[in-house]
């Protein structure tokens, strides 16, 4: 019979997990974190109903808009784990999120590197509105113009390139709407990851420099 992941054993499994993860502070049990500019990056350990197993999932968060709470956005997901967990099986799966995350996991991060990433993980995410969405947030939370025009760039080709992604065009036009629309956005941009870094409790967590 397999063992149910019981508060002691979830607090183990963080523990092991945060091992592997040194540079991710516990937002909670289950759930490693840091802040990395105007992003909460994550590894949410998501129980599953029959509370045997958890599901590894590697996120990000964007804190230049107002939430209630973290979301899990443009995840990547992984296998499912036993709460025991006798082949240590977790192991394989941070090693996955090492190489496979299209943000840095720990150290300072190039805005630069970073937008080129996720223009590359769009190909092969699942959640290419999400992603288009962040990028959209981070170019104008830059404050650069050059970053600003080529991240709108990129966002009108996909939007035009892969219409499949909202079915309707009122769908579309709705996405579009969501997107902030100018550079000038960027300081008030700047005090709302302020504001949400209290709301959401993170500001106790590990925090990294987004190099600009």
């Amino acid at each position: 019979m397999r063992k149910s992941l019981t508060l002691s054993l979830k607090k183990q499994i963080t523990q092991k997990w945060n091992e592997q993860f040194p540079s991710m502070g516990v937002y909670k049990p289950m759930w490693l974190m840091n802040i990395c500019g105007p992003l909460a990056v994550g590894i949410a350990l998501l129980v599953k109903s029959d509370k045997t197993v958890y599901e590894p999932v590697f996120h990000i968060h964007n804190l230049c808009k107002d939430s209630e709470a973290v979301s899990l956005n443009v995840p990547i997901d992984a296998l499912y784990i036993y709460a025991d967990d006798t082949r240590n099986e977790y192991l394989e799966v941070s090693k996955k999120f090492k190489e496979s995350s299209y943000i840095p996991i720990d150290g300072d991060v190039s805005l630069i590197a970073l937008i080129e990433s996720l223009k590359k993980h769009f190909d092969i995410t699942c959640f290419k509105s999400n992603l288009l969405q962040i990028m959209a947030y981070l170019a104008v939370w830059s404050g650069v113009e050059e970053v600003f025009n080529d991240v709108k760039r990129f966002i009108e080709n996909k939007l035009n390139d892969c219409s499949e992604m909202f079915g309707t065009e009122a769908v579309r036009k709705e996405f579009t709407e969501t997107l902030p629309q100018s550079i000038d956005e960027c300081e008030k941009m700047r005090v709302i990851v302020k504001e949400q870094e209290e709301k959401l409790k993170l500001t106790n967590l590990p925090h990294r420099k987004m190099i600009i």
